[in-house]
């Protein structure tokens, strides 16, 4: 997790990586989040064509059997 200065906010922003995004907590933690405009998130999970519905979330699919 990386951290910078939001000036218009007056706050701290983060740019997270989360592995496991679809399951059931890490589609909670990245709601949680997401939920603050400010955070920049990059979701990975093994699953194919998972959809997120947050405009700072980018997602793709990772696969680490192969």
């Amino acid at each position: 997790m990386s951290l910078y200065y939001d000036e218009e906010r007056n706050q701290m922003s983060k740019t997270i990586v989360m592995i496991g995004t679809s399951g059931a907590i890490g589609s909670e933690l990245s709601k949680l989040y997401c939920s603050d405009r400010s955070n920049t998130v990059f979701g990975f999970s093994r699953q194919k064509n998972t959809v997120f519905k947050y405009f700072n979330l980018t997602a793709d699919q990772i696969d680490i059997l192969n």
